[in-house]
């Protein structure tokens, strides 16, 4: 029973955690290089005319068109989760910085689209930790995103 319990909650919510926390890293340093990257070669020093809005949209639905490719793949479902956290987590931070002057409004709209998930994971048979990648995920976004003035 021990053996059990660890081998199918323990190690995979283990797993899940770390492996989402690294990937949604990657995924926000990445991100910040190509700003940095583009920002220097189009705008020089004057960074308020850099578009962010489109560079933040855009690297979003890149993120999110591979992994919606990844997940029809044979990949193992850990995998799949943990790629889950960043994409997600990407979504909802655009999602709350391109609502910051409304963010209630903002949190509503990403917590439908978690919501709309849920029943999607529930209708797939998905295993649990693709909800704890979600609320990793919903965390993470809120956390980071959420206006502090």
């Amino acid at each position: 029973m021990k053996k059990q319990w660890v081998r199918k909650i323990l190690i995979p919510g283990v797993v899940v955690v770390a492996g989402s926390l690294v990937f949604t890293g990657i995924c926000f340093f990445l991100y910040l290089g190509i700003v940095l990257s583009l920002e220097s070669m189009l705008v020089g020093s004057n960074s308020q005319a850099f578009p962010m809005d489109t560079v933040r949209i855009g690297s979003t639905i890149v993120l999110a068109v591979v992994y919606l490719i990844l997940s029809f793949t044979k990949l193992p479902e850990l995998v799949k989760a943990i790629w889950l956290t960043g994409t997600i987590g990407a979504i909802g931070v655009t999602i709350i910085l391109s609502l910051y002057q409304t963010p209630w409004v903002a949190v509503l709209i990403f917590l439908a689209l978690v919501g709309g998930l849920v029943i999607l994971f529930v209708h797939n048979k998905k295993p649990w930790f693709f909800f704890l990648s979600l609320i990793l995920a919903s965390v993470i976004a809120v956390v980071y995103a959420w206006p502090t003035t």
